[in-house]
């Protein structure tokens, strides 16, 4: 049987989704959770991976399994041998050939700002504290400049082995409400550290330390020394997988 899991987790005290050998991460609690509930040594695939420190409210999971659990109820009879910091929304037989990463047409990201001058133990590993003095119109603006079909090769971390790097953002948009400043970016695909890395660069902007036409060289040249440095990995949450 095929399933699929709808995961929900505070990345703060994870080492990134990808199972690590001696680390605490997302997969190997999950893993360890089905292994302790079935007695078999599963092997989960999620949608995409995770850094340490990322969250999620709806990261996707597939695995084949044998059980006599419903697979309605699978999630019900994982979660009380889940960690505090991560629980299954929700669990689905699904097709044979469905692949959380393979099947996955878009992902919506989630990049969160506060607006303070002084830090908040509230928000320290839930959002990234920019200051009071961001020029909003000018982080929409830079937002305005990505969105679409570019070659993001500028905005892709180094080291990354993906050969292909043109991807296309079906939005990318900042809304406010108090203090707090949500970008939003929803995409066919992206890079390693893409949203992060876009999120630095429109601050940057915003903060009139880089302008729209170092945006558009980057995304011309692929050459990323003029953007920014990228965003930290607290203010960030994978808000959707759409398949």
């Amino acid at each position: 049987m095929n399933v699929k899991l709808t995961l929900e987790y505070d990345g703060t005290d994870f080492c990134g989704w990808q199972v690590q050998p001696g680390q605490r991460t997302v997969q190997g609690a999950v893993e360890e959770a089905l292994l302790r509930l079935t007695g078999e040594k599963l092997r989960i695939h999620g949608s995409g991976r995770t850094d340490a420190g990322v969250h999620a409210l709806a990261q996707v999971a597939s695995f084949c399994v044998d059980t006599a659990i419903p697979p309605g109820r699978l999630h019900l009879a994982l979660n009380p041998l889940l960690p505090d910091d991560v629980k299954v929304l929700t669990s689905e037989a699904v097709s044979e050939r469905f692949h959380a990463r393979f099947s996955a047409q878009a992902k919506t990201y989630a990049y969160h700002l506060l607006f303070k001058d002084e830090a908040s133990p509230l928000y320290r590993n839930r959002a990234w504290r920019v200051g009071t003095k961001l020029n909003l119109a000018a982080v929409k603006a830079g937002l305005k400049l990505v969105e679409g079909t570019h070659d993001f090769k500028a905005f892709c971390s180094a080291g990354s082995s993906v050969a292909r790097t043109e991807r296309t953002l079906y939005k990318a948009s900042l809304s406010c409400v108090e203090n707090i400043g949500v970008v939003t970016l929803y995409g066919n695909g992206f890079l390693y550290n893409m949203v992060r890395i876009i999120v630095g660069t429109v601050v940057a902007m915003g903060q009139d330390r880089l302008s729209a036409d170092d945006i558009l060289t980057a995304l011309s040249t692929g050459e990323r020394n003029r953007l920014s440095a990228t965003a930290p990995a607290h203010g960030l949450y994978l808000m959707e997988v759409h398949y």
